[in-house]
């Protein structure tokens, strides 16, 4: 508020009560005063004189006495003063009401100035012109602001997603937005002047009235349907203004209406999302054991089952390390693992045991899944696991029968091997008991049969040569033919009768300590003496200068080695090569508790038909051209090894060769030593 120190004039004339009015007009004139105080002898002020009193209180049809009167004549008596503190409300209202024109300003009891009523209404008008332009002003934005508003508003009502609608008070459709056009299918035709009641099911309309919404210009939001154009029902969420008046006269209503037939589709799925997993929940809850961990690997949420099996109340477990059931069981290196895995945001499964509140152990068939947040950063993990301790009891059970079981089974098949084995050496062993006693019987028979033809046999080929040399001389050459025939044939029957003498005899060893290459060699000598073949190439794999010594028969061995070379060439007529080789074998505490001998005659023939692979050591069995084999050396071969107590396997393929394999034990010949016979040990 202005004080009235702002409109005082500070210089005010006095003049005293005696003097003459023509002069204190003329002073005031040459002063541009209007008002000056008058004051008596004791210069107390006791009047103000201005020339609007001059001209109302003088008779002015006698003007010459203007020059005789004095100012206390015309003079205004009965002076107000105004404190130099009033404000200028105050004081303005005071000089109207009492229609003072001018006014003395007081200060501590001295008049310092003076107001007029013509400065204080100029002010006063100069400060309503201002208050007027700042009004104007003010106007001004607040248009500029209201037309701004209104242009936000119609982008916003043009532009809206809702549709918004305005009815007048006799609830008729008069405005709308694009989006209410849009969303009603409906032209400007189809809403202008469209009852609401239209837009509404008679039920959904009844329902808005029952609200009472413009009887009480409440805001309502209800969930209603309305009705487009093809008559279809559109579920919208609405919310309705009731424009009133002063008065509270209804001028009419805004509607904004909201499409959710996307949010209730999605309500529904989330509905029957939330019960699928409220169903799943539990029913996880009734199988799992579930837990839900922090980041930081802290329990935020443990179900009963879990509560149950860990043996802590849930109020224990809230805020807990999951750590707390580590039993130590686990390596670190797993544990580590499993912490990488799903930190990276990845499924971890695997067993773990781990430990209750009481110290007992339990498993479980662990399933961690991260739940990842922003940034793609895990930020829970949930823990669902399977209670398998009574599996992994069984499975200990199951190993300890296993290991029983493995352990009766090794030890079952190991007895059924001994028994396997047991009855094939006995077998094995019948075989050569029912051969040696078959061989006994034919070398007996055989030597008997031998001693009574080989004599007359001796004299009929003696014989044969006479008759020869008798023919010799005679021109006859079919007789000589004849003669021929008949000695071949005898001497024929002679080399079967020497074989089955040499079969008699195998059965009867010479044993001595031998080196078997001297054996060997000497056997090769022999056959190279009896055959002149350059084809025919005999090659050894061995040493023969070492000495390598083992017990049997010298003699019979050489046959034996001689036969089988014999045997090769035959099935070579056209030359080819015979491989000897021989290897010793260390004992073995297993199966050859003796150093072995094992020795290989290989050549390049024919081969042997696998037919009669079975047949070749039987007696008389040849498969050579008739007068050409007796069908007893490959027997005598097998009776002679026997003896030695040593084995021969025979290998052969068609076209490619045969391999005879000879395995003969170091001391295997003493073995067979009748009891009383020395073995030399030259």
């Amino acid at each position: 508020m202005k004080s009235i120190m702002e409109f005082m004039t500070a210089s005010v004339l006095q003049i005293n009560a005696e003097d003459k009015i023509a002069e204190t007009i003329s002073m005031m004139r040459d002063k541009n005063v209007e008002a000056v105080l008058v004051k008596d002898n004791q210069a107390h002020i006791i009047g103000i004189f201005t020339g609007r009193d001059v001209i109302a209180k003088i008779d002015w049809t006698h003007p010459e006495k203007i020059q005789i009167l004095q100012v206390n004549d015309v003079m205004t008596k009965n002076v107000k003063t105004v404190n130099f503190d009033a404000q200028f409300s105050g004081v303005l209202k005071l000089m109207l009401e009492h229609n003072i024109r001018h006014l003395p300003v007081v200060k501590d009891g001295h008049i310092i100035g003076m107001v007029t009523l013509r400065n204080l209404m100029l002010s006063y008008e100069e400060n309503l012109r201002d208050q007027l332009e700042q009004k104007k002003e003010a106007l001004k934005k607040s248009i500029e602001k209201l037309e701004e508003s209104e242009r936000t508003l119609r982008t916003i009502f043009d532009n809206s997603a809702v549709a918004i609608t305005f009815a007048d008070e006799n609830e008729r459709i008069v405005a709308w937005n694009p989006f209410a056009a849009k969303l009603l299918e409906m032209e400007e035709r189809d809403l202008h002047n469209k009852p609401l009641k239209e837009l509404y099911p008679p039920e959904e309309w009844e329902k808005i009235r029952t609200a009472n919404v413009r009887q009480w210009g409440q805001k309502q939001h209800l969930e209603t349907k309305v009705i487009n154009k093809k008559g279809e029902l559109i579920d919208v969420d609405i919310a309705i203004t009731v424009l009133k008046d002063d008065n509270g006269k209804i001028l009419g209503s805004i509607g904004i209406m909201s499409d959710i037939r996307t949010r209730k589709r999605l309500t529904a799925m989330v509905d029957n999302s939330m019960k699928e997993l409220a169903d799943l929940k539990a029913a996880l809850d009734e199988h799992a054991i579930v837990t839900i961990l922090d980041r930081e690997g802290k329990i935020i949420y443990a179900n009963d089952q879990f509560c149950a099996v860990s043996k802590f109340p849930r109020a224990e477990l809230i805020g807990q390390d999951y750590r707390i059931f580590n039993s130590n069981y686990q390596s670190k290196e797993l544990i580590q693992n499993l912490w990488e895995t799903i930190s990276q945001g990845n499924i971890w499964r695997g067993e773990i045991k781990n430990i209750t509140k009481e110290g007992d152990f339990y498993w479980v068939d662990t399933t961690i899944v991260p739940i990842l947040g922003t940034g793609g950063r895990p930020h829970q993990y949930i823990a669902i696991n399977t209670d398998i301790t009574a599996r992994k009891k069984q499975e200990e059970e199951i190993k300890l029968v296993n290991k029983e079981l493995v352990a009766n089974t090794r030890a079952l098949r190991d007895m059924v091997m001994d028994r396997e084995n047991a009855y094939k050496t006995l077998k094995e062993n019948q075989q050569q008991v029912i051969q040696v006693e078959k061989m006994a019987m034919l070398g007996t028979l055989a030597a008997g049969f031998a001693h009574e033809i080989k004599n007359p046999l001796a004299i009929i080929l003696q014989s044969m040569e006479r008759v020869e040399k008798f023919f010799q001389s005679q021109p006859d050459q079919s007789t000589v033919q004849f003669v021929n025939m008949a000695k071949s044939a005898a001497q024929r029957a002679n080399r079967i009768i020497t074989s089955i003498l040499k079969y008699s005899r195998s059965s009867q060893v010479d044993i001595e300590l031998i080196n078997i290459y001297d054996v060997i060699e000497s056997a090769i000598d022999f056959v190279k003496n009896n055959v002149k073949n350059e084809d025919i190439r005999i090659k050894t794999y061995y040493n023969k200068d070492n000495v390598h010594s083992i017990y049997g028969d010298n003699i019979m061995l050489q046959q034996v080695f001689f036969d089988l070379m014999m045997n090769s060439i035959d099935a070579m007529p056209q030359g080819g090569d015979i491989d000897i080789s021989v290897h010793f074998q260390p004992p073995d505490e297993k199966i050859n508790k003796e150093e072995q001998c094992l020795i290989e005659v290989k050549d390049t023939g024919e081969g042997i038909d696998p037919k009669h692979i079975a047949k070749i050591f039987d007696p008389f069995f040849t498969t050579k051209e008739e007068g050409k084999g007796t069908g007893l050396g490959l027997t005598t071969v097998l009776l002679v090894i026997e003896k030695h107590n040593g084995k021969i396997t025979v290998e052969s393929e068609l076209g490619k060769g045969t391999r005879f394999s000879i395995t003969l034990p170091k001391e295997g010949a003493k073995l067979n030593q009748k009891e009383g016979e020395d073995v030399r040990e030259d």
